[in-house]
């Protein structure tokens, strides 16, 4: 777990720079590339990667409870896992907004702009 973290954190700047996270006009990133970046990082955390988790982790907690056989202890750590993913895509969707109304407030956008694209 450790290894796989600690890949993640050096590599995250290649995918970041793939995935265009980091929109630079040059190969110098400036000040004003920040709030662009902090709003790209934040629609890329929550939207491609939390949502699709989220959905899988229902899936699995779906599949465990159609497979539980009626066992009382594998249905409640089925709906432990349904509960958690929900809880989790809700607090991440509502950072989400958080960040977004506070980026559109600093760059005095709009937020249905943002959603559009």
């Amino acid at each position: 777990m450790k290894f796989f973290l600690l890949f993640f954190i050096l590599c995250f700047p290649l995918f970041s720079f793939s995935a265009g996270l980091i929109n630079c006009a040059e190969d110098i990133c400036t000040l004003a590339d920040v709030l662009p970046m902090i709003r790209s990082l934040n629609k890329f955390l929550v939207l491609d990667l939390a949502t699709p988790f989220a959905i899988i982790a229902l899936a699995f907690g779906g599949f465990k409870m159609i497979t539980s056989k009626g066992n009382s202890g594998e249905v409640s750590g089925a709906k432990d896992i349904i509960y958690y993913a929900i809880l989790g895509l809700v607090v991440c969707l509502a950072a989400y907004f958080l960040i977004e109304v506070i980026v559109t407030g600093l760059t005095e956008q709009t937020v249905g702009s943002f959603i559009r694209e």
